[in-house]
């Protein structure tokens, strides 16, 4: 009975640690930080610092896209339908995220 324990002990093991080397590194592609306000606000220069820091600790390139527009909402809109994959990150206010809210309720 001992012996159960000890092979399904390894086996767990085993495939805990061929899932750890299946996962791909992230990120593998640059990412993108949608700004939903102007270029040259302070929001913008938020972004841009955020995504140097990133870049530095990432290795990887992360790009500012702002998009201006309803109030911030156009940049909210264009998070909300990006896919759910990590690369796409907003930098908007408290007005957005209501935006963003009420974009995702329509979209599901």
């Amino acid at each position: 009975m001992r012996h159960i324990g000890w092979i399904t002990a390894f086996i767990v093991l085993a495939c805990a640690t061929h899932a750890v080397r299946a996962q791909q590194a992230y990120p593998t592609r640059p990412m993108r930080i949608i700004v939903p306000f102007p270029t040259g606000g302070t929001i913008d220069i938020v972004g841009r610092i955020t995504a140097q820091v990133l870049t530095e600790r990432l290795g990887h390139n992360v790009v500012v896209d702002n998009r201006a527009g309803a109030g911030g909402i156009l940049g909210a809109e264009l998070v909300v339908m990006a896919p759910p994959d990590g690369y796409t990150l907003c930098l908007c206010l408290i007005c957005c995220c209501r935006g963003l809210a009420r974009t995702r309720r329509s979209r599901t």
